[in-house]
């Protein structure tokens, strides 16, 4: 029989391949492109069943694994970050008045979490992207509980919400150069927007 030599089969990591990581994390890394499919949709659930799979999948890495591509790792849970810390941002907009705080409390450290984690992966857009965020809902955080109940400091934090969940768009397409550069424009806009809001119902009292 003649020797036909020995089959070479391409290994798929596609998952891998869009998140910029080593073909190794491939299981990895469908976690985060199914979590930013579900937040395409919407479905909440779906996206923390999700990136609670991922956490316990990384979890539970091979040390040797875990070692050598500390860095793609570190990348990906930053990622996990980004996308948890629009959920609760999208869930801010759908809550009432009395539960905004703590969920805000929520969205602070998922995103303080994103941004320490890329800046340690070297994706300094991603982190400035980030920042933004970060400020902007620590700085609703800061708010008098009293002010979620006025209507118009309420419509306009979700006009910030609207605006920058739309132009964001992927929140995990861009690898490489953060969310389109759109967040940080639109925050701080609509931000001195709703400021100047907080500031005419304060005179009013």
């Amino acid at each position: 029989m003649p020797d036909v030599g020995t089959s070479q089969l391409a290994v798929s990591t596609p998952n891998a391949d869009a998140m910029g990581v080593s073909p190794a994390l491939e299981s990895l890394a469908a976690y985060i492109i199914q979590a930013q499919a579900a937040w395409d949709q919407k479905d909440g659930a779906t996206v923390n069943d999700l990136l609670q799979a991922f956490w316990t999948a990384k979890a539970q890495l091979d040390p040797g694994t875990a070692s050598t591509y500390q860095n793609d790792i570190v990348k990906l849970d930053a990622y996990s970050h980004r996308i948890l810390g629009f959920e609760y941002m999208w869930a801010i907009s759908l809550a009432d008045p009395a539960d905004i705080p703590s969920i805000l409390a929520l969205e602070v450290d998922q995103f303080n979490q994103s941004v320490q984690e890329f800046s340690a992966a070297g994706l300094s857009q991603q982190a400035a992207d980030d920042s933004m965020i970060l400020a902007q809902a620590q700085n609703w955080a800061a708010q008098d509980t009293a002010n979620w109940v006025d209507t118009s400091y309420l419509a306009s934090v979700k006009t910030v919400i609207s605006n920058d969940i739309q132009k964001a768009g992927s929140l995990i397409s861009s690898a490489t150069s953060g969310i389109l550069g759109a967040i940080p424009v639109s925050w701080w806009i609509y931000g001195a927007v709703a400021l100047g809001g907080l500031l005419w119902w304060r005179s009013k009292k």
